[in-house]
């Protein structure tokens, strides 16, 4: 499987932003680090206190997607605090996609209160979406994110169960891999250059063994 990947993709049959494959890149068996890694990137870029260690709830299985081609491209990671990470891919616009964001953030913190579970077993839910359009206009940063918060006073927050993570990589404008200064940077160099820009990628891989 990972040869029949690496096949295709160094042919360009592959875009690195393509759900299926950033599934399998941070989802096979093997890849804990990688998608670690990615998680720590956003949490790093966002002020938020990074986490040690992650386990893949929903390992890639080439079989299973061939049998649910329809079901929802998503990767989902579990870290050592019991918080819940859903990460999304979305290749082209969607017109509602925010309220996709919503209804899936929901359906995986509500999916936690099986029967007999009190409420404060309920962990809380990061859905981090990497999106290849414009979805918030009035923003020109390529990466935003949203919390429940008090109107007048972000540091009061109504509950620290939801973050929403937008990352719009046409919004990500960095050409040269010199001029990236943190790890979600080069995450978002790899994703947007990686099968066009050799020897870019070269400068982007040196002293990072995970992205090399």
């Amino acid at each position: 499987v990972k040869v029949f990947f690496y096949i295709l993709y160094m042919k360009n049959q592959i875009s690195p932003i393509s759900d299926i494959f950033i599934k399998y890149l941070l989802t096979s068996n093997g890849n804990e680090d990688l998608l670690l890694d990615f998680i720590n990137s956003v949490l790093e870029h966002s002020g938020f206190e990074k986490i040690s260690s992650v386990i893949i709830q929903n390992p890639f299985n080439v079989s299973e997607y061939k049998k649910q081609k329809n079901s929802v491209i998503d990767v989902k990671g579990l870290d050592d605090k019991g918080n819940i990470y859903n990460i999304e891919i979305q290749s082209y616009e969607q017109k509602f996609y925010a309220q996709r964001v919503l209804f899936y953030w929901a359906k995986i913190y509500s999916s936690q209160l099986k029967k007999g579970v009190s409420y404060n077993e309920l962990a809380p839910v990061i859905s981090i979406n990497l999106i290849n359009f414009d979805l918030i206009k009035e923003c020109k940063d390529f990466h935003s994110w949203f919390y429940l918060a008090k109107n007048d006073d972000p540091e009061i927050l109504f509950s620290d169960h939801l973050f929403i993570h937008v990352i719009e990589l046409p919004k990500f404008h960095i050409i040269d891999p010199n001029e990236t200064k943190n790890l979600l940077e080069k995450w978002l160099f790899f994703y947007k250059f990686s099968n066009t820009e050799d020897d870019k990628m070269k400068i982007l891989i040196q002293n990072n063994p995970t992205l090399k």
